[in-house]
């Protein structure tokens, strides 16, 4: 792949570089690992890490199918250096969501070379995006995802600026991306890289005609040297062709006019032969069939390529899956094999969510960019113009978006982090579109006005909410929370604010300053409400005091059960051995048989009986969890 070039702003490396470190150090620093995702996955991984086991995950002794192992085994091998931490675990996706920042930047020089500040804005856009923001400092498994979703699609970009001839370092490239996919979320890479891969012969121009060099040197007698006036003429078309385009295009012979050119470069997948026939200087006896079985071999060769790198993408994923399935039993293979293509996809279509759902998301999950007016002009501008004009690049990111978003929408299982994959096409296409505006539609006065007014809305509850009476906890468990935490809120608030009123009536004339400065408020609002929220639910949200009572119990000797279903949540924060599971069919027998025992229960706030003789007792979410010795729970089996 092309390296980066060193003109590259050295003041933007920096300050993507600030950014992602505020987003990175902040969470690490302010709040715990959030039940019950995040802990589930830790659990995951400390398991694989105690029974040795990189094979099969297990979760609290059993096998777990749920998801692929590739973030249990980057846990596992970070543990392998840095030894058994929390740190390492919420590090990760950071990193993983910095190297998608680059690989949006290298996307972007290879989409636009000529322009260089879209590869600028693109970055800025993507990591200031409020989703994104939020999701670098989690332990989920998505910006990986999105990681190799990049991949993929550098690769796909790559192989059709080389086509006709399918480069085999791209090939292997995507299937690269597509094995590594599957072992992160499963099939679902799938989605955006077919997509895109598939509606190739629209979006890419040299899928698109028959101007390869190599083709016309057969059928046209080319001369070495372009001809300068004819380029400079070409060159003030739009959008502007490259100098490789035209050398191919201006040696034919006889030499093409203005008029010849625009026609070449507008051609269909099989243009009529009597303008091949012009273009080409072909004589009479080349027939239409020749020439179709010519620029079918491209569509051939290309798709070819594709079902290629499926094909090693599946014996990536397959060199892991098909041990493990034999090691695993076959519940698990059924899983893995079964649950996690076919099945999970006809699970999706159960009516869960309305086709609609992740529409009035977007305003949120994209903010502050979809509130933002430039954005909104640039999309009207291209509305405006014929689609054969848009640049291939446009065309990709618009599929590889608009098209995964739309049938993102069809499955009826939806949560907003699944469109993480897609924020890159986002950010590349916003960026392009800004950078494309006239410079009187960059900027209008008043452009950061709703956002200013957002965060002073934000900002102006936070400076009363320390006013406001406690009420009960059960009711509404965030603001008798927030109203305990005076001095985060009133900090908080202010600085809310005092970013808004400077949105509002700051506002400098270029393009970039004012991206940098949306894109600083906008982390600034993410890493804030971060920070006030993690102070507040903190008692409710953090587990690692009952698990370490737990761990204190289990080296002990007492056998700790955990009453009903368990998500791992207490393993990892702990370090546990697997706890035994009781449920309400088996209790009373387990009762008999462990008098001695201890057991997780838990109970709502209104139930108070249990409680009372419970050894240990903590806030869990809107409820309570407790610690009892078994035989308080003798009266509830008294026929036993």
């Amino acid at each position: 792949m092309k390296k980066l070039s060193l003109s590259y702003p050295l003041f933007t490396w920096t300050y993507l570089g600030l950014l992602w470190l505020l987003l990175v150090l902040i969470p690490l620093w302010q709040r715990h690992l959030l039940p019950i995702d995040e802990t589930r996955y830790l659990a995951v991984a400390w398991e694989m890490w105690l029974r040795g086991d990189w094979l099969v995950p297990h979760l609290n002794g059993q096998v777990y199918s749920h998801k692929p192992p590739l973030l249990f085994w980057l846990i596992n091998l970070g543990w392998s250096i840095f030894g058994v931490n929390e740190w390492w675990p919420r590090l990760l996706p950071g990193l993983f969501s910095l190297g998608n920042v680059i690989l949006t930047i290298y996307l972007g020089r290879l989409l636009w070379p000529q322009r260089p500040q879209i590869s600028q804005f693109a970055a800025l856009i993507l990591l200031s995006s409020s989703l994104w923001s939020l999701f670098t400092g989690a332990v989920m498994f998505d910006l990986l995802l999105t990681g190799f979703v990049l991949l993929g699609i550098i690769a796909l970009t790559q192989a059709a600026k080389s086509a006709p001839q399918i480069s085999l370092t791209a090939v292997s490239w995507l299937g690269i991306a597509i094995g590594f996919g599957i072992l992160t979320k499963g099939p679902i890479i799938f989605l955006p890289l077919l997509l895109v891969g598939f509606t190739a012969p629209w979006w890419h121009p040299l899928t698109e005609s028959t101007t390869d060099l190599t083709t016309f040197r057969k059928l046209s007698n080319l001369k070495p040297k372009p001809d300068l006036t004819t380029f400079r003429k070409l060159s003030n078309l739009k959008p502007k062709p490259d100098l490789t385009t035209f050398r191919k295009l201006s040696n034919l012979k006889p030499k093409p006019d203005l008029t010849t050119f625009r026609k070449l470069s507008n051609l269909k997948p099989k243009p009529d032969l009597t303008t091949f026939r012009k273009l080409s200087n072909l004589k009479s006896g080349t027939d239409l069939t020749t020439f179709r079985k010519l620029s079918n071999l491209k569509l051939l060769s290309w798709y070819g390529g594709i079902f290629l790198s499926i094909l090693i993408g599946t014996i990536i994923a397959l060199s892991w899956a098909i041990p493990a399935g034999l090691a695993g039993g076959a519940e698990y293979r059924a899983a893995i094999f079964w649950g996690q293509t076919a099945n999970r996809l006809v699970q999706s279509f159960a009516h869960q969510r309305s086709f609609w759902w992740y529409l009035p998301t977007l305003p949120i999950v994209l903010f502050p960019w979809l509130l933002w007016p430039p954005v909104w002009r640039g999309f009207l501008q291209l509305t405006s113009h014929s689609k054969d004009t848009w640049h291939y690049g446009v065309k990709l990111c618009l599929v590889w978006t608009g098209g995964t978003f739309f049938l993102l929408s069809l499955i009826s299982g939806k949560q907003t982090h699944y469109l993480l994959p897609l924020f890159p096409g986002f950010a590349l296409l916003a960026a392009y579109l800004l950078d494309q505006l006239p410079s009187d539609q960059q900027y209008q006065r008043w452009d950061n006005l709703a956002i200013g007014i957002i965060l002073i809305l934000i900002g102006l509850p936070l400076l009363i909410v320390t006013k406001l009476p406690i009420i009960s906890y059960h009711h509404s468990p965030l603001l008798p929370l927030l109203s305990t935490q005076t001095l985060p809120c009133l900090v908080s608030g202010a600085i809310l604010i005092f970013i808004g009123g400077g949105l509002i009536f700051w506002s400098p004339l270029t393009l970039p300053r004012r991206l940098f400065g949306l894109s600083l408020a906008s982390v600034i609002l993410s890493l804030t409400l971060l920070s006030i929220v993690a102070k507040s639910i903190g008692p409710a949200y953090n587990l690692q005091p009952i698990s370490n009572y737990i761990s204190t119990l289990q080296h002990q000797g007492h056998t700790v059960a955990h009453l009903g279903e368990y998500h791992g949540q207490y393993q990892f924060l702990g370090r546990l051995q697997p706890l035994p599971l009781v449920d309400e069919y088996n209790l009373c027998a387990w009762l008999v048989q462990h008098p001695d025992s201890k057991l997780i229960i838990y109970q709502k706030p209104s139930e108070t009986g249990l409680l009372n003789q419970a050894e240990y007792v903590q806030n869990y979410r809107s409820n309570h969890v407790a610690i009892i010795p078994v035989h308080t729970m003798y009266a509830a089996c008294s026929g036993v």
